[in-house]
């Protein structure tokens, strides 16, 4: 039997925790936390209702609300923005390195409020295969904490802006490996043949940092951040990973290396992250950055059941 009760249940897309449920969220957010710490990345905690315009550069789902004076705020989307708005004013006269952690819960209108418990790090102020390698190792090392092995999936938002003008469209169709609907955006129908073919090679070349002998070939004007691919992976040997020339991440700030954490069983990917270097400087002084979050809430099911 259906219970009429009004409200009896959370909206879609969310769900009361129970004891166990909650328990299992507790030990995996507390790993995950101290193997950030360990690795030297400082928590930091910014507010759960925000200024809209922290999370401009997200994307579309921003849940937003009006304050008292007409104010229109943004529920915590994500933490990239408001960290980098930390590392951009509160922190800006502190030189080199730094990392700094958070933990806490993001909301997201996808047709219906969803809201979403996650932990990540971000590096300020470094930058080069070697960092990209810290952050991707980390993120690796976050899932591992909690007994969970994971691969990583990793692509270059600065190759595909080498060949493509990186649209919204045009990342969501990469996205969904939807080649149909790539050939049909009026923004790859203008470009040169060449780059069209270009446009579609890079859904093809997925594999290990052999395929970049061949995106060499088949991807003019990319040598740059092909090189920057090639030292990355070599930086990772070791770890489980793929390269995926094809592979984006949707929100518009990322500007060069991106990835995702997969584990085996999961439909879609644990964490990921990517590089940013442009947005500190919405803030304060120019600095790079990169990094990532992971999803509390799925790892907690992943441990449970492992």
């Amino acid at each position: 039997m259906i219970d009429s009760t009004p409200f009896a249940y959370p909206s879609h897309g969310n769900v009361d925790r129970l004891a166990t449920a909650t328990a299992a969220l507790r030990r995996v957010e507390q790993a995950v936390m101290e193997t950030l710490r360990d690795a030297g990345y400082e928590e930091v905690l910014p507010p759960v209702v925000d200024v809209l315009e922290v999370f401009a550069e997200t994307g579309a789902g921003v849940v937003k609300l009006v304050d008292r004076s007409g104010h229109v705020m943004g529920l915590r989307a994500d933490f990239t923005g408001p960290v980098a708005r930390i590392a951009g004013m509160q922190l800006r006269d502190l030189t080199g390195p730094l990392r700094l952690s958070y933990h806490g819960t993001t909301f997201r209108d996808q047709g219906g409020l969803r809201q979403r418990m996650e932990a990540g790090g971000e590096l300020y102020g470094a930058a080069g295969p070697a960092a990209d390698a810290e952050v991707l190792r980390t993120a690796l090392a976050c899932v591992r904490s909690v007994g969970i092995e994971g691969r990583l999936a990793i692509g270059s938002m600065a190759l595909v802006e080498s060949l493509l003008p990186t649209t919204p469209a045009l990342r969501r169709a990469l996205d969904r490996r939807d080649r149909k609907t790539l050939r049909s955006l009026p923004e790859v129908q203008a470009l040169s043949p060449e780059s069209q073919r270009a446009a579609e090679a890079l859904l093809d070349l997925v594999g290990g940092p052999e395929i970049l002998s061949q995106a060499r070939e088949l991807l003019p004007g990319c040598a740059a951040a092909l090189d920057e691919l090639e030292a990355l992976a070599q930086n990772l040997e070791g770890e489980d990973f793929e390269l995926d020339l094809a592979h984006v991440r949707l929100p518009a700030y990322y500007t060069g290396t991106v990835f995702d954490v997969y584990v085996e069983g999961a439909a879609r990917a644990i964490g990921g992250g990517g590089r940013y270097d442009s947005l500190a400087a919405r803030y304060g002084p120019a600095r790079p950055a990169a990094g990532f979050a992971v999803d509390l809430d799925a790892l907690a099911g992943f441990s449970r059941a492992c």
